[in-house]
């Protein structure tokens, strides 16, 4: 029982010295799903929108942001993605899929490296921004920003993130994928 108990204390130190890429600290998350009550897409997005605009009215409060999946939380999707215009083929990833709000990386202490992040008044559907080893996978010593990558559909890469976990602690890099969730303003 003891040596047990010192495995995990050892076990936990090493956890507790990880590395996430992202900064847990002050961070509170709210799980919420209009789907269960049956929300359109339109009330649904009224919904967030007036979300967004009550957190961010409460003190103490300096960033909103959303997103459909909790990073660490094991669960997730992942799509293949694959560079537009491609003729080989080879320029092709797997990556963990995020649909995430404008200042989700600041939020989460993700640092932005290059591009932009995400706006509700000038993106679309039809933006992502990758993490570092998305970007190495997929477009090797090449500029991705503007670049087209394709999943289940098409999108322009508007930046680049740090490398951050994405589902468990002891991973390698994961490629990652965010893409954009959050309605125009009203």
């Amino acid at each position: 029982l003891l040596v047990g108990a010192g495995l995990f204390l050892r076990s936990l130190r090493n956890a507790s010295s990880i590395d996430l890429g992202l900064r847990p600290e002050n961070v509170l998350l709210m799980a919420v799903d209009p789907k269960l009550h049956h929300y359109s897409h339109e009330k649904t997005q009224q919904f967030v929108s007036q979300l967004r605009q009550r957190v961010s009215a409460l003190p103490g409060v300096r960033s909103v942001t959303f997103l459909d999946s909790v990073p660490l939380s094991i669960g997730g999707t992942s799509f293949g993605f694959s560079v537009e215009g491609s003729k080989d083929g080879t320029k092709q990833t797997s990556a963990d899929v995020y649909n995430v709000g404008s200042r989700f990386f600041e939020t989460l202490g993700i640092p932005l490296l290059r591009g932009r992040d995400f706006s509700p008044t000038t993106d679309g559907e039809d933006t992502a921004i990758i993490n570092e080893t998305m970007a190495q996978r997929l477009f090797a010593n090449e500029d991705p920003i503007g670049r087209r990558i394709k999943a289940e559909r098409n999108y322009t890469v508007i930046g680049i993130v740090r490398n951050s976990k994405s589902r468990t602690l002891g991973e390698a890099p994961a490629a990652c994928a965010y893409l954009f969730l959050e309605p125009s303003p009203e």
